[in-house]
């Protein structure tokens, strides 16, 4: 799922100078967004859960499909990637 996400962002992305770094662990599916150079890169980052756990190291349970979670988690790159184009964001 994280190389999907970043095959098919990180092309539009790279327009705006931004690189896409999706991850996932047992509850969560996220991606952060880091713009420019060197040290002092600005970001975004946004994620979306689709399970919990009871107890810090306990088993995830599922309270919705993880493909329910990537569908938000794409809806708010492309609001992201919308609002860029239409006033640039990343500078706020």
């Amino acid at each position: 799922m994280c190389s999907r996400i970043e095959d098919e962002y990180q092309p539009r992305f790279d327009l705006i100078d931004g690189g896409v770094n999706p991850w996932a662990n047992g509850t969560t599916l996220g991606v952060e967004i880091l713009f420019g150079d060197g040290s002092r890169r600005k970001g975004w980052g946004t994620s979306a859960r689709y399970a919990r756990r009871r107890w810090p190291f306990g088993k995830p349970i599922p309270f919705r499909p993880v493909e329910d979670a990537e569908v938000e988690l794409r809806n708010a790159l492309d609001r992201f990637l919308a609002a860029e184009q239409a006033g640039g964001l990343k500078e706020s």
